[in-house]
């Protein structure tokens, strides 16, 4: 369920809401003001990612004048970055998924940036999530950016800027990006993609808002599965199917994905009883069926339980892929479901 690397072939030009962003920064590289250290900052699934390998590429190619839209995709630069081998571009990201960025990928990047452009243009460095770096990491990464060199650009992509260093954040020109209205999304998937208006909807209604978290759950057949164990997780509560052949049946499913959706519907579940409305979803009608089964379930169950529930699935799914046996972490989950559901708030 990640978003920022499953693009589906997007260019940027195509990210609409990214349009004021992009002016921004053509402008600055037009003006020669552009700074040395860029923060992209903004949820998940905004298109972050590839808003920085597009400037990357517009400043290292050899054909583009200064502040064109877009690199010419033709000269050597260009098919350098295509290969992923350009020496004046560097991406740094966690080497294993769920890992730190370490010390010692920071203190590559300064090595690397200490040496002369080949090109002699830019350095650009890519640092995607920068929130994923460890406290060494990013102690060492101030230093960096305390003396970043001659025609250095470090673009630091962060969905969860809270958890940077407040220094490194200070030394940053910060480029925010923010979710489109629901409607406009809408009508971009149902335009670019052919898909009827419900399941658009329902896609926006799923990734919360997020555009491209919407397109790939689209393409990756996210929406039946997250139909089916909300129908599941429907029917164990109102005793119509037994905690312990549900459990089975996820089993056989991806057991990742059915964790993050049980944590989804419950921090929905956590807003609908707190404040009544589901986040991030002003714009989808509340008579969508996926909205009106979280409504009922969350009229059932006490506010304390759920946020005892919650804890309990995100341990479940921490605990994934450790020695726990994954059947009886499951049929635990939902045995423990149909308990709460049992007392009516």
């Amino acid at each position: 369920m990640t978003v920022e690397t499953a693009q589906h072939s997007l260019r940027q030009q195509e990210l609409y809401w990214q349009k004021s962003q992009w002016q921004e920064v053509i402008a600055r590289v037009q003006n020669g003001t552009l700074p040395h250290a860029l923060l992209l900052a903004g949820d998940a699934g905004l298109g972050k990612g590839l808003f920085a390998e597009t400037l990357a590429a517009v400043l290292l190619c050899e054909q583009s004048q200064a502040g064109e839209q877009d690199a010419c995709g033709r000269c050597h630069s260009c098919a350098m970055i295509q290969m992923g081998s350009h020496p004046d571009l560097l991406y740094i990201t966690p080497q294993e998924d769920g890992k730190a960025i370490t010390v010692d990928q920071i203190r590559e990047m300064g090595r690397y940036l200490s040496l002369k452009s080949h090109g002699g243009g830019y350095r650009v460095v890519v640092v995607n999530p920068a929130e994923n770096m460890n406290r060494f990491a990013a102690n060492s990464l101030l230093k960096t950016l305390e003396e970043p060199g001659e025609g250095t650009v470090i673009l630091l992509v962060s969905h969860q800027t809270g958890r940077l260093l407040p220094t490194i954040r200070s030394r940053c020109q910060s480029i925010q990006f923010k979710l489109p209205p629901a409607a406009a999304l809408q009508q971009w998937l149902q335009q670019g993609q052919g898909w009827d208006p419900e399941t658009v909807q329902s896609l926006v209604f799923l990734a919360h808002g997020s555009p491209l978290q919407a397109l790939n759950y689209g393409h990756n057949g996210a929406l039946t599965l997250a139909q089916q164990v909300l129908t599941d997780f429907q029917a164990v509560a109102a005793l119509r199917q037994d905690p312990v052949s549900v459990a089975k049946k996820w089993l056989d499913q991806d057991v990742s994905a059915v964790c993050q959706w049980l944590i989804s519907w419950t921090m929905m579940m956590i807003r609908l009883k707190s404040c009544g409305q589901v986040p991030d979803n002003k714009a989808v009608t509340d008579q969508l069926p996926l909205a009106k089964q979280l409504q009922m379930l969350s009229e059932k169950v006490h506010l304390k339980a759920l946020f005892a529930y919650f804890d309990k699935v995100t341990e479940c799914y921490r605990l994934l892929n450790s020695q726990v046996n994954t059947q009886l972490m499951l049929e635990d989950l939902l045995i423990y479901w149909r308990r709460i559901n049992t007392v009516t708030t």
